[in-house]
């Protein structure tokens, strides 16, 4: 305060020095509000009047302040008896320290045809200076912070106005610098209003997190207020009844999978559930989820969890027809050998047509099979199994008429060569018994 005091004695004193005062022919008022708030940009009026009969010039108009000189260049031509108003912008420092100061109003000039330059000072002014901080108590209250885009939030905004004389306001909502909704109010000190205001937020705006921005304008200063909100995607039209349908047909598609695999272990062609049928419950756990929600993405989940359990169904019928192919793939190899030892022709064309019976059963199972008709595949998979036992059969029945056929031959062969033998020893033995007799 001592500077400040020191400042504007300096300033009275270069007006002793530096101009020509005397009894002032121009009088000078000045207009300013009482009270005043740091960081606020205030105007003041200075209202001059001529009563004398001469003109004059003035040069310049502006204020004395405990922290310094604000003044403008104004060349205002007066006549005599005019009046004029002179307005003076007036800022105020965030760093001033509340309280009450001394204001002094002054104007700069100068009659026709004189060189000096007269100053005419205003008696000083008494204002309160008071923080802007805390001036207004602003609560924001939301019905709701995640909205969809196109929606609306409804936000209760109650303002306290503290210190704040008259207080003209202007309260808007921004996104990204965007003016959501506004108003005007005007309330004195000590007063509280409750504002009811409907933010819409764009349609165009992507999901994420975003800042709404409240704004109280005073006028010379703006107080923000930041608020965050969330924004999910807006739907697509949900069509409840297609989502139970193709969830249905989901729910259908993995109960067959689940089947194929317990009559695969059953049968002894697959060993434990394969990940796949994993896979597939989860998928359709999550679509039914999804569908409570009314999400579209019902769809892709209850899609994801046919396409697993297909391949559950595809995993099952291949492991049938891997063991089949194999089996059948070993009685062709026997009916290979059967040829090279020359088994008889009825029994090789009786082994031939049930293998080709077998082989019959094995293609139709992987026409079901591979169209996901699997307990139709299964039926035939088993009927070529049971085939298979006959070819068995018919393979050992070969065989064993093959060996008796060959042993018999070898007997008749054994009985042949004994008779020829004994056919010639008599022989030798007849020559021999006549060579005898002719010697003798």
């Amino acid at each position: 305060m001592k500077a400040y005091s020191m400042l504007i004695a300096m300033v009275l004193v270069a007006q002793v020095i530096g101009f020509a005062l005397g009894s002032p022919e121009l009088t000078v008022e000045l207009e300013i509000d009482s009270m005043l708030f740091t960081r606020g940009i205030y105007t003041a009026n200075l209202v001059v009047r001529n009563p004398g009969n001469f003109s004059a010039l003035i040069l310049r108009a502006g204020l004395i302040l405990p922290w310094g000189i604000q003044e403008k260049t104004v060349n205002i031509y007066m006549h005599a008896k005019d009046i004029e108003s002179i307005s003076v912008k007036l800022s105020i420092p965030a760093d001033i320290r509340p309280g009450t100061y001394n204001v002094h109003g002054f104007i700069d000039y100068r009659k026709p045809g004189s060189t000096g330059v007269e100053r005419v000072l205003t008696p000083g002014v008494r204002v309160y200076i008071a923080n802007i901080e805390g001036a207004l108590e602003v609560k924001i209250v939301a019905n709701n912070t995640v909205v969809l885009p196109g929606d609306f939030i409804g936000f209760n905004i109650t303002i306290f106005n503290r210190k704040v004389p008259n207080a003209e306001l202007k309260v808007n909502v921004e996104l990204d610098a965007t003016s959501l909704w506004g108003t005007n109010i005007s309330m004195n000190i000590g007063m509280t209003k409750l504002i009811e205001a409907a933010v819409k937020i764009p349609i165009a705006e992507s999901p994420g997190n975003y800042t709404l921005r409240f704004t109280i304008d005073y006028g010379f200063y703006r107080e923000h207020i930041l608020f965050n909100i969330t924004v999910k995607a807006r739907p697509i039209y949900f069509d409840a009844e297609e989502a139970s349908k193709i969830l249905e047909a989901a729910d259908r598609r993995l109960r067959e999978a689940e089947k194929a695999t317990n009559l695969g272990i059953k049968d002894g062609f697959v060993e434990m559930y394969p990940p796949e049928l994993r896979d597939a419950f989860n998928y359709y756990e999550k679509a039914e989820s999804l569908f409570n929600e009314r999400d579209n993405e019902t769809f892709m989940y209850a899609i994801m969890a046919i396409e697993k359990s297909n391949t559950t169904i595809l995993l099952i019928s291949n492991a049938y027809l891997e063991v089949l192919g194999r089996e059948i793939s070993t009685r062709e190899d026997d009916i290979e050998r059967l040829i090279n030892m020359s088994v008889s022709g009825r029994h090789l064309t009786d082994v031939t047509k049930a293998l080709e019976i077998v082989k019959g059963h094995y293609e139709k199972a992987k026409t079901y099979f591979l169209s996901y008709r699997f307990e139709e595949g299964r039926s035939e998979a088993l009927n070529a199994l049971e085939g298979l036992k006959s070819v068995d059969e018919l393979i050992i029945k070969a065989w064993d008429s093959h060996q008796h056929e060959t042993g018999f031959v070898s007997v008749i062969w054994f009985s042949a060569s004994l008779l020829v033998i004994l056919f010639l020893l008599y022989l030798s033995i007849s020559i021999l018994a006549n060579r005898s007799r002719l010697q003798s």
